[in-house]
């Protein structure tokens, strides 16, 4: 069953349905007619809102922009790992779904612990966890036209299960993986970074040993111009870490107060930490920026209220950063995406938030030149959530209603935020994973697509 079409007449929209797989639209597959219903044609470098799924629940979670301003993004398709590209317009070129589900997909729709990234020649990578005993970290990457072209399953020699969460690219092809990795040490689950060459063959993997209180899991992880590994973690206290690469752990940190959900770090090697207070929960996103020594510069806050998060974060080339998250304050219906930009030195520049009138969660984010895409879930479709994928203008313009969707500024009290952080004395453990070839194949998503031009 189709979602129902974002644009009224006098706007773009398109409602199409994508027997995608493995090749690409554009290339033998169904004509896609780039005409709104007033009959005007799409322009190149639009800005848009694109809802995509069927009458089963979808979700985007990780999103990513290669050099062409092709869009690439990971997330759920009824139970099982849904990756889809769209090219600058919001026209989807294929979508794929994995045959057999792998065992970590988001939970939530606000669950930000899935990634999307792409490499110099635009292929897209992903990771999660693999079912089986024991379970083990998954990594897949994909060509330009959904063809798989490089899977591994590796577990713990010791640690008897793993699972993905974020994933990381150098300009070089090498595949960072953040996620966690079983140890007997702490009997439970710990935080573990792995580093494959662009073969896929493990060049090393760091675990974050047993410690009182210490989180399970890595969440999130950035490079730096120089291969430095930024990571962020979070389960009742945080931490934060630079790992250079070659494995070395340059400083480590615990920080009060906060949920950290995501990392993303300047060539520098400024970095910016993102998520939400914990005492009292969720009352307010939080952003909190670091030089490359691991020095807070400054820290920041937005909302005053319940139910306020940032999960994913990316940077522009002047070092501004971009949160992304939702927040069930303001805005047409219950949760909406929230959307906030602020610069290098801190100042809140804008934010924003997208919603109708059910729940809309925002869930990844990432800029290229002047354009900031994000992904997330919407309730307008006919299941029982939809993938939501926008493309909207670096300075926050272009806002208005689009169909059911409304991108409107919002006003939540910005303030500086306090907390407290300390080094960290968890021990740090080099292993040495299994790595073996994945066995999963795709399989053609069959799902319709409306985009709406702001």
């Amino acid at each position: 069953m189709p979602v129902q079409p974002l644009g009224p007449t006098g706007l773009l929209a398109q409602s199409l349905t994508l027997p995608a797989g493995s090749q690409s639209m554009s290339r033998g597959g169904m004509k896609m007619q780039a005409q709104g219903m007033d009959g005007r044609k799409k322009g190149a470098g639009s800005h848009w809102l694109s809802i995509i799924g069927n009458a089963t629940e979808n979700g985007g979670a990780g999103i990513a922009v290669d050099g062409a301003g092709n869009v690439l993004v990971s997330g759920l398709s009824d139970s099982t790992v849904l990756t889809l590209k769209l090219n600058a317009d919001g026209e989807p070129q294929w979508a794929n779904t994995f045959s057999a589900a792998l065992n970590y997909i988001p939970a939530t729709p606000a669950d930000t612990r899935m990634s999307a990234a792409t490499d110099p020649a635009g292929n897209l990578y992903i990771v999660g966890g693999q079912p089986g005993v024991p379970p083990a970290l998954y990594a897949a990457k994909f060509g330009a036209t959904g063809s798989v072209q490089l899977q591994r399953s590796s577990n713990g020699n010791g640690f008897d299960g793993a699972d993905g969460r974020r994933v990381a690219i150098s300009s070089g092809g090498n595949i960072y993986v953040a996620g966690r990795m079983f140890s007997f040490t702490g009997g439970t689950y710990r935080c573990a970074l792995v580093k494959f060459n662009p073969t896929g063959g493990i060049e090393w993997a760091r675990l974050i040993e047993y410690a009182a209180g210490l989180p399970e899991d890595l969440c999130g992880v950035s490079l730096d111009a120089s291969e430095n590994a930024y990571v962020c973690c979070a389960s009742g206290v945080s931490y934060i870490a630079k790992i250079n690469a070659s494995g070395t752990v340059l400083f480590q940190r615990i920080i009060s107060d906060v949920s950290a959900n995501a990392v993303a770090a300047t060539p520098s090697g400024q970095f910016y930490v993102v998520g939400y207070n914990l005492s009292p929960a969720r009352t307010n996103a939080v952003i909190i920026c670091y030089d490359t020594a691991g020095n807070r510069l400054w820290s920041r806050s937005l909302g005053a209220s319940t139910n306020n998060t940032f999960g994913s974060v990316a940077v522009d080339a002047a070092g501004n950063a971009y949160a992304c998250g939702y927040t069930d304050v303001q805005g047409p219906g219950g949760a909406n995406v929230l959307i906030a930009k602020y610069s290098a030195a801190g100042s809140l520049m804008w934010q924003r938030i997208i919603g109708s009138t059910g729940n809309d969660y925002g869930v990844g984010i990432a800029v290229s030149g002047s354009d900031v895409y994000f992904t997330g879930q919407t309730s307008l479709g006919a299941g029982s959530g939809d993938v939501l994928t926008g493309k909207i203008p670096d300075d926050g313009s272009k806002t208005g209603v689009v169909g059911g969707l409304s991108y409107i500024p919002s006003t939540l009290p910005d303030a500086a935020w306090a907390y407290s952080d300390t080094s960290s004395s968890a021990a740090t453990t080099t292993i040495t994973p299994n790595n073996t070839a994945g066995a999963y194949t795709t399989a053609a998503a069959i799902l319709t697509n409306s985009t709406g031009r702001l």
